[in-house]
């Protein structure tokens, strides 16, 4: 249960079956005209003959023989040596078939002769004999009707162990009330209208959730099946939707209000040693209105990777901070707070001095001052009684949401700066409710190729890496792990060691587990150019700016996500220019096919704002109520993966947003935040910024 997120067995009932297979249209026959045909449903009869194959396709056991006259005589340690098993079958006319499956025995030995079976596959003609490549086995309980299949977790939970759930959950009237409940709570609408606005698409409307339940659980037809899945992952929609809301709303507060002046964000704009980009103008001036207004901001900046993010939040802090504000910066790394911190004071020097670090430990000196830091500024904040009123959290995506909320009175401002870009459809699911500002120009002009390569082709990125270092450029080998085992050579630490006896005296080391001053040093030694190529794990997928580099290699690339990636590609050739991007794999023809059309994906296009609808797609959402940044498990109907369609069409109108604001409250501050009503309220300024 722990694994589907289920606090009650009753709660079985919201895991949604995968698919439904009618047991009573399978082939009783087999024939030349079903070949090649994936997904066909077949009735066979076990002769009693199997037979193992090893993976250099020698033979490890037979059956019946005189060793093994049954297959319950197998041994253990042969069933292991299995690569492929095979059944011989015959069909209804007492033709023979093979049913072969790329997996031990095990799971057929208790498979009796002349017993049936009904198996899912394909059916193949190798030489004279017919073959189905099994997919799936129906259990024997389901072979008079429509076998409900669930799919489970890989790695987690199987999909055998989820039916034995659902099974033990009875779905009885009080367990049926229990969801339903569960349904309108998450949605914020009653029964009726829930089974109204979530009709399926071909009009199929459940008169209860119960119905509902019933049809998803015991169809008595594959479309009646198919009908409720698509109503569950309607309601599934709506409840993300109506969560997000009511996490992202806020309230009006007469501590809101910030004396921002529009002359002071153009005075601070102008002061920069480059012109803000047209995109960037218009966000400052977004962020600089709102925080004169009484309804708190609880704002996203979202933008592909160098599209300028840090100078399009700190020209409002700094204007904020002049008007009186308290303002707090927390980044989820040391590196990056000191960075954030050193261009403050780099680029507003002339506005600001007084730019404090927090560390771990530390105590708030002046707390006037434009405070930097990471987790360690919560506690500090704490300790001192410390409210900020425009609070900036740069890298949400790796800050926890309790961090993050642990600074927010219920007068503060909220910006979140996310380094993945949000698309629209994105924006009406976990967003619901929050002010996007999007930034898509960016400053510099680059174009980065992009490449797929593997063991065979590995060739081409070590010659870019020597023709970028013999240019006088930068190159950074990225690592998904910093240490291994004495075989594996694929971590930071061993390819540090065979990249500085192929470069000597040209290679840095840095990844996580160094302390903060060792990374200091292996970042400014890079950043000089004195040391001109990186070993280093995904720290440099954070936000760090090091100019000048034009060749990246990522190893193991099928380790990482889509939007790591992209992050790690945005580190090429900061102040414009040609680079190159490897993704290295050791085998592409090895790779899932999801994980290689995740990669394809990369390489296709440089457009963030795509690849986080196609990220969205492959990985589900996040868990907007909790800690969970992405995953499926979060879901009101749990192994459903949600869409980015099913949110475009589920749009909350103005009715359904009263409902779900009124099914919670809007979310209190962490903690009690004595400093809110003791600071004097200013007046904000009324006229809008253009």
């Amino acid at each position: 249960m722990r694994a589907l997120g289920l606090q009650d067995p009753r709660h079985a009932l919201l895991c949604a079956p995968a698919t439904y297979v009618d047991c009573r249209t399978a082939h009783d026959t087999v024939g030349y005209h079903l070949l090649d045909q994936p997904g066909q449903l077949f009735r066979l009869c076990f002769t009693g003959r199997m037979r193992g194959f090893d993976g250099g396709k020698r033979l490890v056991f037979e059956v019946p023989s005189d060793a093994f006259p049954h297959p319950a005589a197998i041994p253990r340690n042969l069933q292991f040596k299995t690569r492929r098993t095979q059944l011989e079958m015959t069909d209804a006319r007492g033709e023979l078939v093979q049913l072969s499956m790329f997996t031990g025995p095990a799971p057929w030995l208790d498979v009796q002769a002349g017993q049936q079976v009904l198996v899912t596959g394909q059916l193949r003609k190798f030489g004279r004999d017919l073959t189905v490549s099994l997919e799936l086995r129906v259990p024997d309980v389901a072979h008079d009707g429509i076998w409900t299949r669930y799919a489970g977790i890989p790695g987690k939970i199987a999909g055998e162990r989820v039916q034995l759930l659902v099974a033990q959950a009875s779905l009885d009237a009080s367990a049926a009330r229990h969801c339903a409940a569960l349904a309108m709570g998450a949605t914020g609408l009653r029964e009726q209208n829930l089974m109204q606005a979530c009709a399926s698409a071909s009009g199929t409307v459940f008169p209860t959730f119960s119905e509902l339940l019933r049809a998803l659980h015991k169809p008595t037809s594959v479309g009646e099946g198919h009908a409720a899945l698509e109503c569950a992952r309607r309601i599934s929609a709506l409840a993300v939707q109506s969560a997000a809301l009511r996490h992202h709303r806020r309230p009006a507060h007469p501590s809101a209000p910030l004396p921002v002046d529009p002359e002071e964000i153009q005075r601070v704009a102008a002061g920069l040693p480059h012109p803000l980009t047209g995109g960037q103008r218009e966000v400052v001036h977004k962020i600089a209105h709102r925080l004169t207004e009484p309804v708190p901001l609880s704002g996203l900046l979202s933008g592909d990777v160098g599209t300028g993010k840090t100078l399009a939040f700190l020209v409002p802090a700094i204007a904020a901070h002049l008007a009186g504000a308290r303002v707090a910066i927390i980044s989820p790394m040391k590196l990056l707070a000191d960075q954030i911190a050193r261009e403050a004071l780099d680029k507003f020097g002339a506005f600001v001095s007084n730019v404090e670090r927090i560390e771990a430990g530390d105590r708030i000196n002046d707390p006037q001052a434009i405070l930097v830091g990471t987790t360690g500024l919560v506690s500090a904040a704490r300790k001192a009684g410390y409210v900020p009123q425009f609070l900036i959290c740069d890298e949400q995506h790796k800050q926890s949401t309790s961090t993050r909320e642990a600074l927010v009175g219920p007068g503060t401002h909220v910006l979140e700066v996310s380094a993945t870009p949000v698309p629209r459809s994105l924006a009406a699911t976990l967003y619901e409710g929050m002010e996007i500002l999007n930034l898509r120009e960016c400053p510099v002009q680059k174009t980065i190729h992009s490449h797929l390569i593997d063991l065979e082709t590995r060739g081409q990125s070590v010659a870019a890496i020597r023709q970028a270092l013999a240019r006088g450029e930068r190159a950074a080998m990225i690592y998904p792990r910093v240490t291994t085992d004495e075989e594996d050579t694929q971590s930071v630490e061993k390819a540090f060691q065979v990249m500085e006896a192929a470069f000597p005296g040209q290679v840095v080391m840095l990844h996580g587990q160094m302390g903060d001053d060792e990374i200091k040093r292996s970042i400014d030694t890079f950043r000089s150019g004195a040391r001109r190529l990186v070993v280093a794990s995904t720290v440099l997928e954070i936000g760090i700016d090091i100019p000048s580099v034009s060749v990246m290699v990522v190893r193991d690339a099928d380790c990482f996500g889509i939007s790591q990636l992209h992050q790690l590609r945005g580190r090429l050739v900061r102040n414009g220019g040609e680079g190159d991007f490897f993704m290295y794999v050791d085998d592409l023809s090895a790779l899932q096919p999801e994980t290689l059309e995740r990669l394809r994906a990369v390489k296709r296009t440089s457009d963030g704002y795509e690849l986080a609808e196609i990220d969205l797609v492959q990985r589900g959402f996040g868990d907007v109520d909790g800690e969970a940044q992405t995953g499926e498990s979060q879901t009101l109907f749990r192994l459903i993966r949600l869409r980015v369609q099913d949110f475009m069409k589920r749009k909350l109108s103005p009715a359904q947003v009263e409902a779900a604001v009124a099914a919670a409250p809007a979310r209190a501050p962490t903690r009690t935040l004595a400093q809110e009503t003791a600071v004097p309220t200013p007046q904000p300024v009324q006229q809008r910024l253009l």
